[in-house]
């Protein structure tokens, strides 16, 4: 996830030291587009998501009146109404948490589809990253954090128990990449994330 904000570099570090049975992703009802940025980053990492619009109560009294299940068809993970000050939604959210654990709902996330000079550079780093790894992180996002330079990920990548040369082709590889996709990469590729956000 590209680490602009505190709330994603922390979102970030936990999805990526933890194999989770879910992820309940809590997002502020009143600030939806922005929010679903993240949201959309964090179903790169995980497909085992539940979505809680907490604050609904306060995005109601604006005038907003939010679809959650158009939402939740969009996102392809349950999301729930709430309101945590109100206790509203929670044996909800609770339920789904536990159903999306269990495997008694199978999650088909929403992925972000990239221009076609990106796909290419992700689709040559993911089977470095997939023999180098062999784990239930995403090697696609991995791939893009890489591409990005994102140092805790060149960190986690260098940190890992695996075949130093396969390391060094990873490193050499994304560097290459990185370099051939330009200066423009990463407006680009925040143009795509915040126009899945806003549809």
């Amino acid at each position: 996830m590209l680490s602009i904000s505190a709330d994603e570099t922390v979102s970030r570090d936990f999805l990526l030291s933890m194999i989770l049975m879910s992820q309940s992703v809590v997002i502020d009802s009143t600030r939806l587009e922005r929010n679903l940025n993240l949201t959309l980053q964090i179903l790169e990492i995980t497909d085992k998501v539940v979505v809680c619009l907490n604050l609904t109560d306060e995005a109601e009294r604006n005038g907003m009146d939010i679809d959650e299940r158009y939402l939740s068809k969009q996102l392809g993970v349950p999301v729930i109404k709430a309101s945590a000050r109100q206790g509203e939604g929670l044996q909800s959210l609770l339920q789904n948490i536990e159903d999306v654990a269990s495997g008694k709902y199978i999650c088909k996330p929403h992925r972000l589809v990239y221009n076609d000079i990106l796909e290419n550079a992700v689709g040559r780093l993911v089977p470095l990253i997939t023999d180098l790894l062999n784990e239930a992180k995403s090697p696609r996002w991995l791939a893009l954090r890489l591409l990005e330079g994102d140092q805790s990920i060149i960190d986690y990548i260098r940190k890992t128990n695996s075949d130093e040369n396969k390391k060094a082709e990873i490193m050499s590889l994304s560097n290459q990449l990185r370099w051939e996709l330009g200066d423009n990469f990463h407006d680009d590729l925040m143009k795509i994330i915040f126009g899945n956000a806003k549809e």
